[in-house]
């Protein structure tokens, strides 16, 4: 959820301002639930100088898993919830309190929440040359149903400029 649910293209050059996005999602289909100012997921896109100069950005997922090895996501970041494949440069936010919650996990399923300043989870491109505030509150929180979750993981990241990122490059 942002501007734009799924990203591929390029995104430049803008300024926000005011940014107020808050999502609850019940629905037990999507493991995923990603969100930013300017995309929910980048797979291929490039964003570059882009500002943004408040943003709430509130995600709390919630999720009855029915299957033993499931997970609920809940990933937020000022610019963009998840990137697959891009690149987001010269980027900044200056003020604002992004939150990311993943809760009511049943049946042995993971719970994952992840939020950054720019990025909430970074599983491929790069992020290069951008900048958060003092002025930005990063929150994740993860919670599970523990009587049914024997043998589940719950993580939980939040970073100023990257929430969590596996094989991927941050300068």
């Amino acid at each position: 959820f942002g501007m734009f649910r799924k990203l591929s293209g390029k995104v430049n050059n803008l300024v926000f301002s005011g940014v107020s996005i808050v999502i609850t999602k019940t629905k037990d289909g999507a493991k995923d639930n990603c969100v930013g100012t300017v995309a929910g997921i980048i797979e291929g896109g490039e964003v570059s100088n882009v500002t943004i100069k408040y943003a709430y950005l509130d995600n709390t997922h919630y999720r009855d898993v029915v299957d033993s090895g499931e997970y609920v996501n809940s990933y937020v970041g000022g610019v963009a919830g998840k990137m697959t494949s891009g690149k987001i440069s010269n980027c900044s936010i200056l003020g604002g309190n992004i939150r990311s919650n993943a809760k009511k996990c049943k049946n042995k399923a993971d719970a994952h929440a992840f939020s950054g300043g720019i990025l909430g989870r970074l599983d491929g491109g790069t992020v290069t040359g951008c900048t958060r505030a003092d002025a930005v509150v990063v929150y994740s929180y993860a919670e599970q149903d523990t009587g049914s979750n024997s043998g589940s993981a719950v993580r939980s990241a939040a970073g100023g400029i990257v929430g969590c990122g596996s094989s991927s490059s941050v300068t």
